[in-house]
């Protein structure tokens, strides 16, 4: 983006005379590799609980958003915005108040991340207000809360991000018809 924007105020002061030639930087194209999507092996070992006496806040926290992010293919930024009260129980549903496309959203939870969801529940402070919240009491930020997972994955090993797991969420749900 900055090369663009220096490209289009290099034209701009050709257009005003300002300088006798234009000056052109050019875009220097990487390939990216595509993270390879995880194994049903490696999503296992994510999946399991940790132990809650030797584990952190931080990484039993990964481990709810990895859990809903397999169950639900949903963004990390619409998880660390999921408060208390947007989880429905009753219904098994989740809804989603803030999302990429700024739309209200209802996803449906499956038995295990219901049970997983009430158990966490259960071990945090009952006075906080989001689902996922810092140390301050305050909801996580996005990229964090991205970083913590990826640390979360490394912790077993396995190179893979919040996005990767969505994708193994995405190819599981097309295999399973």
């Amino acid at each position: 983006n900055f090369r663009r924007y220096l490209n289009g105020f290099f034209k701009w002061l050709k257009r005003k005379g300002m300088i006798p030639q234009e000056i052109r930087l050019d875009y220097k194209k990487q390939d990216k590799k595509i993270q390879p999507v995880p194994t049903d092996g490696q999503m296992k070992r994510l999946l399991t609980k940790p132990n809650l006496n030797q584990c952190t806040y931080n990484h039993y926290a990964c481990y709810i958003v990895v859990n809903i992010i397999a169950s639900t293919g949903l963004r990390v930024g619409a998880i660390a915005n999921i408060k208390k009260q947007d989880i429905d129980f009753d219904n098994s549903v989740i809804h989603i108040k803030k999302a990429k496309n700024r739309k209200e959203n209802i996803v449906t939870i499956n038995r295990k991340l219901k049970l997983v969801l009430k158990e966490f529940l259960a071990t945090v402070e009952a006075d906080c207000e989001y689902l996922i919240e810092d140390r301050d009491g305050k909801k996580f930020d996005e990229g964090c809360l991205s970083m913590n997972v990826i640390r979360y994955c490394r912790s077993y090993g396995i190179e893979c991000s919040a996005h990767c797991i969505r994708r193994w969420f995405a190819v599981s749900y097309m295999q399973n018809g």
